[in-house]
């Protein structure tokens, strides 16, 4: 809806988008299949979404096409950072016994929320500006990130979730 608003409503202009973020997502796939990320994988975590909250922001400034192409596919690398070290998170720190339905619970909340998610941005997106959407959003994403790094309290509830009696020897390595 984004481009098709902003940037043109033809094929071409939606192709290229959809190609540009596959590519996006499988050098993000590549780069932390090669790299494997920050020693810490809360410190990559991080990053990806100040990354992504920054590109998102960008995006939504951007008035050449192009240029957003460029950013989506950094975007969508910068996603796949996102998304691997969370799964990677939840694989490493979930016993055995409860991984399926950790993953279970995790498929079923993000499979839950797209659909949420659409409504509410589709509502928003009649009355307010698509490019206001975007960088608001891209703001608050950074400032997520932000706050999980400066709190404390926010640091020590993830590592007694991830790291609740060091059973898995992990914490360290975060």
């Amino acid at each position: 809806m984004f481009v098709s608003r902003y940037y043109g409503d033809t094929y071409f202009h939606i192709t290229l988008v959809e190609v540009i973020g596959f590519l996006g997502m499988m050098a993000g796939g590549l780069l932390i299949s090669t790299w494997g990320g920050f020693k810490r994988h809360t410190k990559t975590l991080l990053v990806g979404m100040v990354s992504f909250g920054l590109l998102a922001t960008l995006m939504g400034l951007v008035k050449n096409f192009y240029m957003y192409l460029v950013l989506m596919a950094v975007y969508e690398v910068a996603l796949t950072m996102v998304q691997t070290v969370s799964t990677t998170l939840l694989q490493e720190n979930s016993t055995p016994e409860m991984s399926g339905r950790v993953f279970g619970l995790f498929g079923a909340a993000y499979s839950s929320l797209l659909p949420i998610d659409m409504v509410v941005f589709g509502l928003l997106a009649d009355k307010t500006s698509m490019r206001l959407l975007m960088v608001m959003s891209g703001g608050l994403l950074i400032l997520l990130a932000v706050v999980m790094f400066m709190d404390k309290s926010l640091q020590d509830l993830f590592n007694f979730y991830f790291c609740s009696g060091n059973e898995l020897g992990h914490c360290s390595q975060r």
